[in-house]
């Protein structure tokens, strides 16, 4: 967890919270996670650096690289102020006219109202799931599953893994490029020999190693004497990227499987039980879970979606 304490001015901390927003290597749910966090005691703790000369120019810069929504959030911002203006008018009226004005408004911008409220839901996902996990901890209330499929919804909207580009389509939750998975279990688990020796086959091994390189030097980190080999080969010509094979990639799911198994936890300490038997009503945290994902146009059953949950609980375990 990054300490607030690291950081001497809001210029520093914006860059910081910049290039974690950007970066793409490693696991976008913690990153999402440290954020959170990083803002979290922004906001509470008196660190001295102000929170919105820190947040206003992120917001700035992200209204400008997704224009079509921002103008959308402005058009609702003008005209509540419209309906306040015309309400103000008459002042004994003030209180009855809002009301009228902001109910006439609310029926004939249906999309508008509903998009608001599910951003307004996603952003304070992470809040929500702490105030049900309170709730279920001090009183042993435990969250309703109709709220557990909504806050699983939101959690998952939250954490959908993107960067640029490659921002996924409505029909994929977590398109995740597996070049780049396969770049990190390398970093991680020092298995370069066996990802240098797969690039002369697999484009995907080829395109992980470039990611590595690149991670390598932007970090100042030494390069290993066989990929620096590897890489004059590639620059001369006499190393190129082979042609694509069919075959599954067995990073295909990591971060999907990651962000089911981290939403099934949180819904799990809200008082949810993990998974159900056959005789059970379908009310379980993957029941949730797997409604949460068919609304985001990834059809997985709770059966698939309980594999998965043992799965990791049981490597975990034999961590």
């Amino acid at each position: 967890m990054v300490n607030m304490a690291q950081f001497e001015s809001p210029e520093e901390l914006r860059e910081y919270l910049r290039s974690e927003l950007q970066r793409t290597d490693g696991s976008t749910i913690e990153r999402m996670d440290n954020i959170h966090e990083l803002l979290h005691s922004l906001k509470t703790e008196p660190t001295g650096i102000d929170f919105d000369e820190v947040v206003g120019p992120l917001v700035a810069e992200w209204c400008n690289d997704n224009p079509g929504i921002a103008q959308g959030l402005g058009h609702v911002v003008t005209q509540l102020s419209s309906v306040m203006n015309e309400a103000a008018r008459p002042l004994g009226l003030i209180l009855n006219q809002v009301t009228t004005k902001m109910e006439e408004w609310a029926r004939n911008n249906p999309e508008v109202v509903q998009g608001l409220v599910v951003t307004w839901e996603v952003f304070a996902a992470d809040g929500q799931a702490s105030e049900f996990r309170d709730q279920y901890d001090k009183a042993g209330i435990p969250i309703s599953f109709q709220r557990a499929v909504r806050l699983a919804f939101c959690l998952m909207a939250l954490r959908i893994p993107h960067s640029g580009d490659r921002y996924p389509d409505k029909g994929s939750l977590t398109q995740v490029y597996d070049f780049e998975m396969r770049a990190v279990h390398a970093l991680r688990e020092d298995r370069l020999p066996e990802l240098l020796e797969g690039a002369q086959t697999s484009p995907l091994d080829f395109r992980a190693l470039q990611v590595v390189l690149s991670s390598l030097r932007k970090d100042n980190e030494p390069i290993p004497s066989e990929l620096n080999e590897w890489a004059l080969d590639v620059a001369c010509g006499e190393v190129e990227c082979p042609r694509i094979r069919p075959g599954r990639s067995p990073y295909t799911n990591v971060v999907r499987d990651e962000l089911i198994t981290k939403t099934v936890q949180t819904l799990v300490d809200c008082g949810l039980s993990a998974t159900r038997n056959e005789a059970s009503d379908p009310e379980s945290a993957c029941d949730a879970v797997s409604k949460a994902l068919n609304a985001h146009r990834v059809e997985l059953s709770f059966d698939a979606v309980a594999k998965i949950w043992r799965s990791s609980r049981s490597t975990l375990k034999g961590e």
